[in-house]
């Protein structure tokens, strides 16, 4: 196992004692993990020669019930189309998986890789016997059954040897244990009327791969000899010879269902729908689970099925992290430093999490073994992972230690750190932070290198990579399953290919920075590996993606360019500006589903990413004035479109906001978004001002000084009619808007969606403002306004404010482009009024023209009869030479600015950009 890919130790430090496996990288193939196999077998590590050959065996089940991917991506989509060309197409992509499937299965390779799996199998359920025994010994036998299994990889097909281990979250992000699965077992046995039934465990894929058989094993240690393992992957058909043990188990026998803790228990419910399907009683099916957060029962999902379960307080992990555990455990690691004589728990700052490692803050009292003085140290005990999936924090910790807290050791699973107060964390607007993190990034990037990037193999897996493609497929609507296939992940890929692979961190943001104690390093580091493999995705082998992280959630470009810049003076290497942009989108991604409650963070964040990315592209090199004939323009479909799930220009409409600010017009944005939205467009575009919240507010000098419209009537009004939607369950509200109400719902989809318009006739009638509040429906969005406010009057009160400003007559409006009813009281006050294609006929006034084009290409029209020539399309607005990169991204950015008649255009243009 060369290099630190597949770098494996014994852990002979006192605070690794027993630990077994300590690699610094999980994302590794068939090979690697044959060879890790061999060396636990070899060692005595049953425990990790378990998880080893548990996900040996996972990555083998995986390929024999493969589909061409992104197909299974498709047939989902598609499914839930409201159209019956879409369903058809649903079952054509249906009928292709399977096919696939089956011709697969003829192959010489597929059976090879079947028997292979057999013994794998096999070899899982003996070691699981061994786990479970817990002072249970292998014997050489099963030794050497596992160096045999590892020296028959090379005889196993490419496709499989490649494929990259898929981390199990109940092992790797939560801290389940093989003794909480002996107490399930323990209850289910006891509520058990008939113990001679069959059994068959199943395990939902991936976690369920590690999960079943050590049940299995449980079960038969409590005299249940005949307890078989199964397991699947929703969505993925059975192999026949499966199929025939379900059958077999569905003829008086029970199915024993099992998965890592549940959110909405989704995937579950369609394992279970699976195994009813082949002839079992859905009161043959228990589920036997974990549990997390408060709940002592399963999901509304699940609520049919009989269930066996383990409240989280009830977790074994729970009782190490009482003092006197960690107590007894501190007395080793600290031997021959500290004399332990007091332990009291603290608290720990922030919200407790409900999902993941649990943790506890100790402070520890003692006198110091060598001169007898006395000493305190706060300690930090978290779970990190079972066996050598936890190990692995260990391994980066000490390859990195200089930038790390001290690490006491790793016990069992727990991993005890220095606790680092608050007042040492850096601040995040600081040079010291951007300083830091680039050193970070620069020296993991040269201690944790790779032989190859592992994540372009993982498929359906969710790397940053296809994170980029399922982000960008979004603009060709539906038709993205297909366009993901042939166009957007072949390009998303040539965008970060990766030339220098290694181990990232994935967990880059302010809050894990703190300055040192003098130990010459630029900055403390926690989490070094908290977020490196994350079961949602965001796999990558890039040091960029970490040095992205940093940023991506600041409320401004200050940040990001610190870290850009320190990048640069640090290696020697400027990061481009389209890479970047993809990483920062996929960090947003993450946390998004995450936390599903972030969604208008995320929003809000990923469009001031794609902001700074355009600016800097398109407006960086443009000479700005401070007056000029104004150029009023609607924001939504107008100047930009949310086709991806978040505003964002295109290519037409950044060459036409270019063009006008290089003729000395003034460009304001006029749009119903909130005050916020508008001062970052304002910041990222050098715009002078612009309306916010269909003219409640005022944004001016370049968004650093706001003015509110609507009068003292007005906020009580909205104040009550915020309070009352609050208080619907479902509705959310846009905290961006101060002067105005933004409310939704959101779509199974995660899209946002209107309120019906008698719930918002209700609710403005029982808080009794029925007439001062004026509701506008959208596509996406219910807003709500306070009467007699409209873009109209917004407009000339931005008149009047720069007139007042400039000292000079008020500005003439050149040019207004809006495509809504509510644009045209704008549009009315333009000298020349433009609306694009796909305008509402409401937005038509006496002086409006509508253009042939829609969205952001009616835009760059009407800026060309605004010029007297197309946008860049002069020495004085033409943009500059774009790389490859840029070009290609832009295409993605921008396939539905023109709309549908223009997707097929874009389309052929981008595979010809590819070829």
């Amino acid at each position: 196992m060369p290099g630190a890919e597949h770098r494996a130790s014994s852990a002979s430090d006192v605070g690794s004692a027993g630990v077994g496996l300590v690699v610094t990288n999980l994302l590794n193939e068939l090979a690697a993990l044959g060879t890790l196999l061999e060396q636990a077998a070899r060692e005595q590590w049953w425990l990790d020669a378990y998880l080893v050959a548990a996900g040996l065996n996972q990555i083998a089940e995986d390929y024999l019930h493969d589909s061409a991917y992104p197909l299974d991506d498709a047939v989902s989509l598609l499914a839930g189309s409201g159209s019956r060309t879409g369903r058809l197409a649903g079952r054509a992509a249906g009928a292709s998986a399977l096919a696939a499937r089956r011709i697969a299965a003829r192959t010489d390779g597929f059976q090879r890789t079947l028997g292979w799996q057999r013994q794998a199998a096999i070899l899982v359920d003996d070691l699981a016997d061994v786990v479970i025994a817990r002072d249970g010994q292998g014997t050489p036998a099963l030794a050497h059954r596992c160096a045999r299994l590892s020296r028959e990889i090379p005889s196993l097909p490419l496709a499989v040897r490649q494929r990259v281990l898929r981390l199990p979250a109940c092992f790797y992000d939560f801290d389940e244990r093989p003794e909480d699965l002996a107490r399930l077992v323990e209850r289910f046995i006891e509520r058990s009327t008939d113990r001679d039934r069959p059994l068959l465990v199943t395990g939902v894929r991936t976690s369920g791969s590690y999960l079943a058989p050590l049940i299995a094993a449980a079960l038969r240690a409590r005299g249940c000899g005949d307890a078989r393992v199964l397991t699947v992957r929703p969505g993925r058909a059975l192999l026949e010879e499966e199929c025939a043990l379900v059958r077999g188990i569905a003829r008086g026998g029970q199915v024993l269902m099992t998965d890592d803790p549940p959110v909405t228990g989704s995937s579950l419910a369609a394992a279970c729908a699976q195994v009813e399907r082949l002839g079992v009683a859905r009161t043959s099916i228990v589920l036997l689970l974990a549990l997390q957060g408060t709940s002592a029962k399963p999901p509304p999902a699940l609520a049919d099925y009989g269930a066996v379960v383990l409240a989280d307080g009830e977790w074994s992990v729970h009782s190490r992290l009482e003092p006197e555990a960690a107590r007894s455990e501190l007395q080793v690691l600290l031997d021959g430093e500290l004399e332990i004589k007091a332990i009291e728990t603290l608290r720990l700052p922030g919200a407790a999490k409900q999902r993941g490692h649990r943790r506890a803050l100790f402070r520890v009292r003692g006198h110091d073994d060598v001169d007898g003085t006395a000493r305190e140290l706060a300690v930090l005990v978290s779970g990190v992972g079972l066996g050598y999936l936890g190990a692995q924090h260990l391994g980066v910790a000490r390859t990195l230690h200089s930038f790390a807290p001290r690490v006491l050791g790793l016990r069992d699973g727990l991993l005890y750190r220095a606790w680092l107060p608050a007042e040492r964390r850096m601040a995040a607007d600081s040079d010291k932070l951007a300083t830091g993190a680039a050193a970070y990034v620069a020296t993991r990037q040269r201690a944790l290198r790779v032989a190859r990037d592992t994540t372009v193999a993982m498929f359906g897996q969710r790397p940053v990579w296809e994170v980029g493609g399922l982000l960008l497929g979004a603009g060709f609507a539906r038709a993205a399953p297909v366009a993901r296939v042939a166009l957007v992940d072949r390009a998303v890929r040539r965008l970060l290919r990766v030339t220098e692979p290694s181990v990232v961190d994935g967990s880059m943001t302010p809050e894990h920075w703190f300055v040192p104690a003098g130990n010459g390093m630029p900055a403390v580091k926690v989490g070094l590996s908290d977020r490196t493999y994350w079961s949602l995705g965001l796999a990558c082998c890039d040091a960029t993606f970490d040095l992205a992280g940093v940023g991506a959630f600041a409320s401004d470009g200050a940040l990001p360019e610190r870290v850009r810049t320190a990048w640069l003076q640090e290696t020697g290497n400027e990061v481009d500006s389209e890479r970047w942009l993809l990483y920062e989108l996929a960090h947003l991604w993450g946390r998004l589903r995450a936390d599903p409650a972030q969604e208008a963070m995320v929003r809000h964040a990923s469009a001031r990413a794609v902001q700074r990315y355009f600016a800097g592209a398109f407006l960086t090199d443009v000479d700005r004035v401070a007056t000029g004939k104004l150029c009023a323009l609607d924001i939504d479909g107008v100047l930009e479109t949310e086709q991806l799930g978040f505003p964002t220009l295109t290519r037409a409409s950044a060459t036409a906001l270019r063009a006008l600010i290089a003729h000395e017009y003034l460009p304001v944005p006029v749009t119903g978004r909130g005050l916020e939205e508008v001062r970052d467009r304002c910041r990222a575009y050098g715009l002078v001002a612009g309306v916010a919240e269909y003219g409640s507010a005022l944004c001016l000098d370049g968004g650093e000084r706001t003015v509110t419209l609507v009068g003292t009537d007005g906020d009580a009004a909205l104040r009550r009619v915020r309070a009352a939607l609050q208080e619907r369950d479902g509705v959310r509200l846009d905290p961006a808007f101060v002067h105005a109400v933004r409310a939704y719902r959101l779509g199974t989809d995660g899209r946002r969606r209107p309120l019906d318009v008698p719930e918002v006739t209700e609710c403005l009638q029982a808080a009794g403002v029925a007439g001062a509040i004026e509701a506008i429906h959208g596509e996406s969005q219910t807003d709500l306004v306070a009467s007699g406010v409209n873009k109209g009057a917004g407009l000339l009160a931005l008149v009047d404010a720069l007139a007042a400003d400039g000292g000079n007559r008020r500005p003439e409006i050149a040019l207004a482009v809006g495509d809504t009813a509510a644009d045209a009281p704008m549009l009315s006050l333009a000298r020349s009024a433009f609306v694009p294609a796909h305008a509402a006929p409401e937005a038509m006034v006496a002086r409006a023209k509508r253009v042939r084009r829609p969205y952001q290409a009616g835009l760059a029209l009407a800026v060309a009869e605004l010029l007297g020539h197309r946008p860049g399309g002069c020495a004085r607005c033409r943009v500059g030479q774009q790389t490859t990169e840029r070009g290609l991204l832009l295409d993605l950015l921008s396939v539905a600015e023109d709309g549908r008649r223009g997707l097929a255009l874009r389309t052929i243009k981008l595979g010809a950009r590819l070829r």
